[in-house]
């Protein structure tokens, strides 16, 4: 019976100066043979010759090949542009399929400084029930400051804590990643890191992180608006992430 893979046999070697029955010539081959075949049956069978950047994977129950790695794709789901607009909103956003989505704010800019807001929506409602959401963020600035807010229950998570600044001069940037949105049995997470300028003209690192409280169905869709005013520009990406 081989150890392979459960462990490493060690192998008696025969010397010039040993008979065939020294170790056992029969038992050395057996031991061999049975080695082999569990390594055999480790690797799988399939014919495929291994080639620059490729991996040996398995493709089935029992059986390999060499390939390329699986890579990470990217899809584009949608765009929203804005222009002095109340909300940004998207709807109908695919979940299926994708481990998470990756939303990549460039440029917005407020009508007014104010702060800026994300709530997630299911079953094609926006929700924005006063406890409906967790966060936590925390904020460090060009005048060695650094602030944090966080809330047990509240009606929107909170991307900034301190006041969007309405000018382009450094307008708000950011990336928030939103994990799973698709599942059916945990509350959806996300987090984010963004930079902008605040209303009162400190340049500042974010970073925060804050979950939906409610039902754990899939999401479809996701809105973004500010505390007060409207959003003079800027554009919110979303893509879909498969791994």
């Amino acid at each position: 019976m081989a150890n392979f893979p459960t462990s490493i046999i060690s192998f008696t070697d025969p010397s010039s100066a040993n008979f065939l029955n020294n170790p056992a010539h029969s038992t050395q081959h057996a031991n061999e043979n049975d080695e082999i075949v569990s390594i055999e049956t480790k690797v799988g069978t399939g014919a495929s010759t291994p080639v620059v950047s490729t991996v040996l994977t398995g493709t089935g129950v029992g059986t390999s090949a060499w390939q390329a790695p699986t890579a990470q794709t990217v899809a584009l789901l949608a765009t929203q542009t804005a222009s002095n607009s109340a909300t940004l909103d998207f709807t109908s956003l695919t979940a299926t399929g994708y481990s998470a989505w990756k939303v990549i704010i460039t440029d917005l800019i407020p009508a007014s400084a104010s702060d800026l807001w994300i709530r997630i929506s299911t079953g094609s409602a926006f929700k924005s029930g006063g406890t409906d959401y967790r966060y936590r963020n925390d904020i460090y600035g060009d005048d060695t400051g650094h602030a944090q807010a966080q809330s047990t229950g509240a009606a929107q998570i909170l991307l900034d804590n301190i006041g969007l600044y309405n000018t382009g001069v450094a307008p708000f940037s950011a990336e928030i990643t939103i994990y799973n949105p698709g599942g059916t049995v945990n509350n959806k997470m996300l987090n984010f890191h963004s930079t902008f300028l605040t209303g009162t003209g400190v340049f500042v690192w974010c970073e925060g992180a804050g979950f939906y409280t409610g039902a754990v169905t899939a999401l479809d869709g996701l809105r973004f608006l500010m505390a007060t005013g409207n959003i003079t520009a800027g554009t919110i990406k979303v893509y879909g992430i498969t791994t």
